[in-house]
């Protein structure tokens, strides 16, 4: 056939030159016989400029002197590799193997968390470069000073109930081995289980052990004891009243060994039938976690010597031969060792765990480019005829071709490493410039250092040569693996090459779908490194299982007097900012006390955002002037300096000029393991927040207030979590921009370019799908592992697409497949088995990191294979560039040989081939075909999208009325006791309005037991079982309130309450004067009425007065004692007050509520009083129409409270019993958009002279 005449056509033989002993060219036969010419000249290679005559000296230097040629790179490359380590001696390289360096850094977020964190340290962490964190023996020494505890935990295997006779015995048998190792314990839960601790005689079972539990679940989750040693943490979030049942229990030991020693001794392998045991330190001393850490790493890494035997066996077993073998396993380590050179020099001295990774890929990377390089030399004596002593021709014939196809490969994968640079997470960032810098000089040395290697190996070893199962033998008979490949894959592939390439779009089509679905942000630990049964990982999930118990709740600080600019080495994530102060702020000056201390008490009326208020200089200060007889504010030097001399002020710290910054810290109201979502919204209305007090700064004329800042720890792992997606996508967007540059420059053929980046994407979709299908989320390590997927999955496509190119424009496209697939078939499968082999020793790694990495490269390898030797190879078959076809002309480029098209010669490894040549028809609607499924998955896609974005309408259910209450609760015989209960009973995304609340006492006789009830509006979901509560801790509102006295509650015609968009907590208080043990709540609670129509105006309350944890202290035996609370609510207009309800407790004689406005704070009117206040009386007082109160902005209010203490011998302080007393009032008002806060609440009460 006219395809078979083609595929069989010869070239005659051609002349080629070589050096003569004296350095001249003589002209010799390409065979073993010359071919007479007579006195014809001739032909000399046609030398067309400096593009041409530098690869040709090349050649015929390394012809005539591989030795000294291989020599001299060596040497240079070993030279390069040792001098940082002589220019730098011990400080060559700083190996950091945490993940504490994954952090975003150099946005506002992270600057301002380092600004902060630098202050802290101060001037103890030094200056400039050499400004760096304590050292670890420093902070080990601190944190065991801070707390000087280990945490023990007892755990099911099961993840079960470990709260059984059984498994409590084996829990005491652990804790005694533990404490043969660790001393004697301090705390233990198992102290209050058995009788006889620690004895385990008359161990409690059944419903004995029940009711104690009980009892310890009820003291577990009494508020009052949150930030107890004594109570938290010893038992899991699902351990309460209702359900005592607990995954783990945990005791306290003193910290009296060394991690090494503690590890020495065994402590992490203790473990009974149906328990484990795991321990970290209770203050967070990253020592014991770095010891595992290091520990476990350094045995993984003895895994790399297997990876390079392996690797070494497998290209012997390639190549034939034990010298090329061992010299480009060489040559891999150099390129390591220079890539190493530059990174010191000009980038880093950083190492990080992910760089490690990089020489795991430059393995497979370097393999594959030597295997291309052999092969195709290989094929010049082979399939090509020429003399194996012809070293010069066979260069000639090697270099082009595989030096071609190696530096695309390797320049594409180098660029698309290069794209992390952009990235803002340093460790990711120098991850892709230290790969894409191996990768170069991988590539530099396989070109330069490989051909001396060749010409040695055969010079030296030529007569050794011997076939085998995977190569050629010398008659040109072809190996095995080569022959399956040509003869009966690539046949068989083209018969069918339509279906794949619809079967591709599909799969690509459907890839993209799932692959916009992988869920974002997930969250990473530096645990995440071990596997779930290690002792690191079992620790962090059993802190994690405790620390629901407690909220933990977001630390904000608010910060003045610094910069918040990052003055450290962008590319060492061990460098430290220096400090920069902004001198502008100064303490002494009064518009500054009085304006820190009126943020201050903003805080404390953003009930919304604060949930406490831990440390505000500016109070402190004025609780010193006013109690050493001073005035506040004040402009006077020496007192404020006598103030900070007598006591330190939390917050302030000192500059080096003598001058201070300041920082209010805080607990916002989001907890601290709050979803990436919550805490970026959270951090948006602190923006605001601060946004507005800077303007109000600047209306005040200081200009250092209207800077200042807020910052968080959790903030900037917000910011990391939230950019490792974004800088992978932009990483991914930039290496395919980079890639298909690079690919148009080296291959100079637009359309295979295009058909290149099209396998290159749906490679990349089809592994994003395979991680979301298989449940994973976009964490750190997938992050990673995307920012990879370009520069790997474009290796193999690109080797087959330049031999493709490298075919004779005559040829068909089913002549060039096959021909493509003779040439580097085997070198792509043999790379692609070294790169395998590389990444299956990662998977038997102890560290998850490791394991995990392995794991996603064996996937992106497989793709990769059966995405170029299946689909793009039947791609290429099909609509491959013919001839000239969207070639780009290049004049300047190095050009073949005249005649060079001519006598090419085909593949003897190709004869026979028979294939299918597709009529234009069959290609046009196979083509047709594929678009249209691309473009209706993209539309699905696109369709799927936009209904996403799309609001979703709830149907909500119609209710008329709903029930919070207690059902069956056995009241304590306490005198005073408060609990809550949480709810969730209104569905997601409906709001109804409240139009009248009625109490619910079940039985009647619990009249006057029966206190107050609270409906607090949570953000959380509280557990449904009765715990104790006095502050409720997640309480972001009241959506209703009853206390005794009051009856119904109903609200004016055209009012209403909104509810809706949060979760409930009903708290109740009881009040058990006689103690008695026999009374149960069988359904007490609130009933309200309902609507689903808007109301004209909707209410909300604002609590204003003194916190009930304030300060504030009332002596004993005074008959009139008054006091005073100041605040200013939060409106953004004028509101309109329709009721109150004043609140104190027994010794409450009355509560006035005043309205102050203007420069004087003079009085405007009443916000609601109560002379003659009774603690069994409480009701809400509604204005009559037309007598409504009006709050502006800016209004001050004032809460009166005078108490009769005549009757007591004690002094009394605020607080939440009954014995202790409150001065609050609730105003009802409307709009509640207009109500910034609900709560403007104050810290201290002062006496009224």
């Amino acid at each position: 056939s006219a395809l078979e005449a083609r595929l069989a056509w010869e070239p005659p033989p051609r002349a080629m030159t070589e050096l003569d002993t004296n350095g001249s060219e003589q002209d010799i036969q390409a065979g073993d016989t010359e071919k007479e010419h007579g006195d014809e000249e001739v032909v000399e290679p046609d030398r067309r400029g400096f593009a041409y005559q530098i690869p040709e000296r090349f050649y015929q230097a390394t012809a005539k002197s591989p030795f000294a040629i291989a020599c001299i790179i060596a040497l240079t490359a070993a030279l390069l590799t040792s001098l940082p380590f002589v220019i730098f001696r011990g400080k060559a390289i700083r190996v950091d193997l945490s993940l504490t360096s994954y952090a975003v850094q150099g946005n506002v977020i992270a600057n301002r968390n380092v600004a902060l964190s630098s202050a802290w340290c101060g001037e103890r962490c030094g200056k400039g470069k050499n400004r760096k964190l304590a050292t670890r023996e420093a902070r080990r020494a601190s944190a065991a000073d801070a707390n000087s505890q280990v945490t023990v935990v007892y755990a099911a295997k099961d993840g079960g109930n470990v709260l059984t006779s059984g498994r409590l015995e084996q829990a005491l048998s652990l804790e005694r081995q533990a404490e043969a190792v660790l001393g004697t314990v301090i705390q233990t839960p198992l102290r209050d289980i058995f009788p006889a601790y620690p004895d385990s005689a008359g161990a409690l079972s059944g419903s004995a052990l029940d009711q104690r539990l009980i009892s310890i679940a009820e003291r577990v989750h009494d508020t009052r004891n949150f930030g107890s040693s004594g109570t938290w943490p010893q038992y899991d979030m699902n351990f309460t009243a209702c359900n005592p049942r607990s995954r783990l229990l945990s005791s306290a030991f003193p910290r009296s060994w060394e991690p090494e020693e503690v590890y020495a001794n065994g402590l992490a392998s203790l473990e009974t039938d149906e328990l484990y045991l795991a321990f970290f330190d209770s203050g967070g001393d990253q020592a014991w976690f770095e010891q595992e850490r290091d520990q476990q790493i350094t045995q993984d890494t003895k895994l790399l010597v297997g990876v390079i035997l392996t690797v070494l066996l497998v290209m012997m077993l390639m190549t034939q031969s034990v010298f090329l073998s061992l010299l480009g396993m060489l040559a891999i380590l150099l390129a390591t060792g220079v890539a190493l050179f530059f990174y010191r020099i000009f980038v880093s001295g950083w190492f990080g765990i992910l760089n490690a990774f990089a020489f795991f890929l430059l393995l497979g990377i370097g393999c594959d480019d030597i295997f291309v390089l052999s092969d195709t030399w290989r094929q010049s004596t082979e399939l090509r005829g020429l003399a194996p002593e012809d070293y010069v021709g066979r260069l000639r014939y090697t270099m082009p071709r595989a030096g071609k196809a190696v530096l695309t490969t390797s320049l594409s994968t180098a660029v698309a490493f290069f794209g992390n640079a952009i990235s803002v997470i340093p460790p990711l960032r120098l991850f892709g410039l230290f790969s894409g810098l191996m990768v170069v000089f991988d590539c530099v040395l396989t070109v330069l250092f490989l051909p001396s290697v060749l010409v040695l190996q055969h010079r030296l070893f030529g007569h050794w040569e011997f076939s085998g199962w995977c190569r050629p033998s010398s008659s040109g008979k072809a190996g095995r693996v080569d022959a399956f490949l040509v003869h009966t894959c690539t046949p068989w592939l083209l018969r069918v090459a339509p279906v794949f390439v619809v079967l591709g779009a599909i799969l690509v089509g459907v890839s993209l779908n799932l692959a916009l679905k992988l869920p974002g942000a997930a969250e990473f630990h530096e645990s995440d490194l071990f596997p779930s049964g290690h002792n690191q990982a079992r620790a962090y999930s059993a802190q994690l299982m405790m620390k629901s118990v407690r909220p933990e709740w977001v630390i904000v600080h608010i910060v003045y007097g610094i910069q918040p600019e990052d003055t450290s080495d962008r590319n060492d994530p061990s460098d430290k900012s220096s400090i920069v102060y902004d001198t502008r702020f100064d303490i002494y000056e009064p518009g500054v006390q009085q304006f820190s201390l009126d943020l201050c008490s903003a805080l404390l009326a953003e009930r919304g955002l604060v949930r406490s208020l831990q440390s505000c200089w500016a109070q402190e200060l004025r609780e010193q002037l006013l109690r050493s007889g001073g005035s506040f504010p004040t402009a006077s030097r020496a007192e404020v300096d006598a103030v900070l001399e007598r006591s330190a002020i939390q917050g302030l710290g000192r500059r080096l000029d003598g001058g201070y910054w300041a920082a209010i810290t805080l607990f916002a109201t989001v907890e601290d393991k709050a979803a990436v979502a919550e805490l970026r919204t959270h951090f948006d209305l602190w923006e605001a927040f601060m946004e507005k007090w800077n303007v109000e700064a600047s209306k005040r004329g200081l200009p250092a207030l209207s800077t200042g800042f807020q910052t968080a720890p959790r903030w900037r792992h917000m910011s990391t979590i939230e950019n490792l997606a974004q800088s992978s996508l932009s990483a991914m967007a930039i290496s395919v921009a980079f890639v298909a540059v690079m690919l148009l420059l080296m291959l100079r053929n637009a359309a295979m370019v295009g058909l290149l980046m099209m396998h290159i994407l749906g490679i990349c979709l089809l592994l994003v799908a395979i991680m979301y299908v298989t449940g994973r989320q976009l964490g750190v390590l997938e992050s990673i592992a995307l920012t990879l997927l370009v520069g790997l999955s474009v290796d193999y496509l690109a080797h087959v697409a330049s031999a493709y190119l490298e075919e004779p424009p005559g040829k068909t496209r089913v002549q060039m497949s096959v021909a493509a697939v003779a040439h580097l078939g085997g070198s792509v499968l043999a790379g692609a088995l070294t790169s395998s082999l590389a990444a299956a020793f990662l998977c038997f790694g102890t560290i998850s990191f490791f394991s995990s990495f392995g794991l996603f490269i064996l996937e992106l390898i497989f793709l990769s294979l059966i995405g170029t030797l299946v689909f793009f190879v039947a791609t290429l078959s099909l609509f491959g560039p013919e001839g000239r076809l969207s070639r780009i002309p290049c004049r300047s480029c190095c050009k073949p040989r005249q005649g060079e098209e001519e006598e090419a010669q085909a593949d003897a490894l190709a004869d026979g081939v028979e294939a299918v040549v597709y009529p234009k028809r069959v290609r046009w609607a196979t083509g047709i075909t594929a678009a249209v499924i691309l473009l209706v998955c993209g539309g699905v896609r696109l369709g799927l999208s936009l209904a996403d974005g799309d609001e979703e309408v709830t149907a909500c259910p119609s209710m008329q009325e709903i029930d919070f209450k207690f059902e069956d609760f056995q009241i304590p015989d306490d005198q005073d006791s408060y609990r809550c209960r949480g709810y969730d009973l209104i569905p997601s995304g409906c709001t109804y309005y409240v139009t009248e609340v009625r109490p619910l006492v079940e039985p009647p006789s619990l009249n006057g037991v029966v206190h107050h009830m609270i409906l607090f509006a949570t953000e959380t979901q509280s557990p449904s079982c009765p715990f104790t509560c006095y502050d409720m801790p997640d309480a972001r509102g009241m959506d209703a309130a009853w206390a005794v006295g009051m009856g119904e509650v109903r609200w004016p015609a055209g009012m209403a309450y909104a509810l809706g968009g949060h979760k409930q907590a009903l708290q109740m208080h009881y009040e058990n004067w006689a103690r008695r043990t026999d009374l149960t709540d069988a359904g007490s609670g609130l009933r309200l009425k309902l609507t689903s129509t808007p109301p004209e105006h909707v209410l909300t309350n604002i609590a204003v007065g003194l916190h009930p944890l304030g300060q504030m202290r009332i002596p004993s035996g005074r008959s009139n004692y008054t006091v005073y609370i100041d605040c200013t609510p939060v409106l953004r207009g004028n509101v309109t007050i329709i009721a109150f309800a004043t609140h104190a407790h027994k010794v409450g004689k009355s509560v006035v509520t005043e309205i102050r406005r203007g420069p004087q704070g003079g009085v405007v009117s009443d916000a609601g009083n109560t002379p003659h206040y009774d603690f069994n009386y409480q009701h809400i007082e509604q204005f009559a129409p037309g007598t409504e109160r009006q709050l502006h902005p800016g209004d001050t209010v004032r809460v009166i409270c005078s108490y009769d203490t005549s009757g007591r011998t004690q002094a009394t302080s605020a607080g939440w019993g009954s014995e202790d007393e409150m001065c609050m009032t609730f105003l009802f008002a409307y709009p509640k958009a207009w109500v910034g806060s609900t709560s403007c609440l104050s810290g201290t009460a002062f006496m009224v002279p």
